[in-house]
């Protein structure tokens, strides 16, 4: 017969433990025990784990275990008396079901932590079942994870440029620093997925902070006249000592602060707040320049942004791909003409074809970026100069 196996971890349980002692948590896990007995029928075993977790062994034939959780999550709920005081303990289940006599218990075992896992992370007080292939991502991402932690002191991670071209003069000015990861055994990790990883976990800011200092000492290297950008989060923007850092890494490297541009995306704008522009106007002061990035892919109004300090748009790729639409091709043309009204630069992402770029140089953007202007490489110091076009 198949059965199902509920772990049951109550929510918080060592913070209870701390403030209120070890005995009323005593107490408290054997009253939970108690209410857990009450909620079981026939065909229903309760298992005592270790610590402030148990187990429940339900026979399919006698009850739904999602039906037996979610019991099972209001009973615990229930607020309990203690001398007057009135604590209320939650908890967080995790199912396995379908289960055989064959099923190797360790195997359940994890299998039921995972699941559990995942119902605290989906917010706690509630039950989550066993998905191999969620699970598996999720093991996945913990994997990668890890190893991003530990990326950069151990020499995985490397800085290549893709180069940007003027369509005016038809040179190529500058250059765009781009981080890259070559795990050991994995191989090349796309940035797509570690990059959100590194903003989601705070790892953002030792290869954010990273990436700029190694950029910098190499475009130091450039010929005289050459820009450098380099991609900002949000996270670090927002930092109380940015400037500084930035301050420290131009002195370190001897980068001019005027061949500097930072990319930052249009929702570190949207912040539009003493400190947000206080930034930006620091920056700019020291000569550096501000580039809004992948443009259209935030909440940005162009009225907004006439109100923020910033010398360059980047128009995001994917309107780059939609320029046969004429509602796309209206919107671009009411983009490049509110730029060049300010003052600032436009730049076509993405492009990657001849026609592509004969396109957006008739639209009227000031420069393109894309592998028809060049790809990603370490050292772009031999594309400088003229291109076709």
């Amino acid at each position: 017969s198949t059965s199902a196996f509920l772990l049951i971890d109550l929510d918080r349980f060592h913070a209870l433990n701390e403030v209120l002692g070890s005995a009323t948590g005593d107490q408290v896990l054997d009253r939970t025990r108690s209410r857990i007995r009450d909620v079981l029928g026939p065909g229903e075993c309760l298992l005592r784990l270790a610590g402030d977790r148990f187990g429940i062994v339900a026979e399919r034939a006698g009850s739904d275990p999602r039906s037996l959780a979610d019991r099972l999550l209001r009973t615990i709920a229930r607020p309990m008396d203690f001398g007057g005081r009135r604590i209320s303990v939650q908890a967080s289940i995790g199912i396995v079901d379908q289960l055989t006599a064959e099923a190797a218990s360790a195997t359940v075992l994890t299998q039921a932590v995972a699941a559990l896992r995942r119902a605290k992370h989906d917010g706690r007080n509630r039950y989550a079942l066993h998905v191999p292939a969620i699970e598996t991502i999720d093991q996945e991402r913990s994997h990668l994870e890890f190893d991003l932690a530990h990326a950069l002191p151990e020499g995985q991670m490397h800085v290549v440029f893709q180069p940007y071209l003027s369509l005016e003069t038809g040179e190529i000015t500058g250059a765009e620093a781009l981080l890259r990861w070559r795990h050991p055994t994995r191989g090349d990790i796309r940035p797509t997925s570690f990059v959100p990883l590194a903003e989601a976990t705070g790892l953002i800011l030792p290869l954010g902070a990273w990436t700029l200092r190694t950029a910098l000492a190499l475009a130091a290297r450039w010929p005289e006249g050459l820009a450098l950008s380099v991609n900002i989060s949000a996270l670090q923007f927002h930092q109380p000592h940015f400037v500084e850092e930035i301050d420290a890494a131009l002195a370190r490297s001897g980068f001019p602060a005027e061949r500097l541009e930072l990319e930052i995306t249009e929702t570190v704008l949207m912040r539009d707040n003493a400190q947000t522009v206080s930034q930006l106007e620091a920056l700019i002061e020291r000569g550096i320049r501000i580039a809004l990035d992948d443009f259209g892919t935030g909440y940005s109004a162009l009225a907004y942004l006439a109100r923020l300090p910033h010398h360059r748009i980047k128009l995001d790729r994917s309107f780059v791909q939609d320029l046969a639409n004429p509602a796309t091709a209206e919107l671009i043309r009411a983009i490049i003409a509110s730029a060049r009204g300010q003052g600032v630069a436009i730049t076509a992402e993405g492009i990657e074809t001849p026609a592509q770029l004969e396109a957006v140089r008739a639209f009227g953007f000031t420069h393109a970026q894309g592998f028809a202007t060049g790809a990603p490489i370490a050292d772009p110091t031999e594309a400088f100069g003229r291109v076709p076009a």
